[in-house]
């Protein structure tokens, strides 16, 4: 693996947001407590809670594309073509995201 050269790196700027939930949830599980790092500018409430909410859609991103992939490997496993199911694949994430 290469990595530049210490005199090709540049400083950047970070924001850091402590994210705890402060009371348990009703279901028993553990309050949340994020710790986010950003290069997003948070000069307010407003820009911070928007990291907060982008952050949260992570983990239906990373849901979807895990069901995506088992459901394309069952398909591969039926022999469909490839091509049919990768731009199946395309299609449902254009339809979810929208325009």
């Amino acid at each position: 693996m290469h990595h530049p050269k210490p005199h090709n790196l540049h400083p950047v700027e970070i924001n850091v947001l402590l994210v705890e939930e402060t009371e348990k949830p009703a279901d028993g599980s553990q309050p949340i407590r994020w710790l986010l790092l950003t290069t997003l500018p948070i000069d307010d409430f407003q820009q911070a809670w928007q990291c907060v909410r982008w952050y949260s859609y992570r983990w239906l991103i990373e849901r979807f594309h895990k069901t995506a992939k088992k459901w394309l490997t069952r398909a591969k496993n039926f022999n469909s073509k490839p091509e049919s199911v990768y731009s199946k694949h395309w299609l449902l994430i254009t339809l979810l995201l929208g325009d």
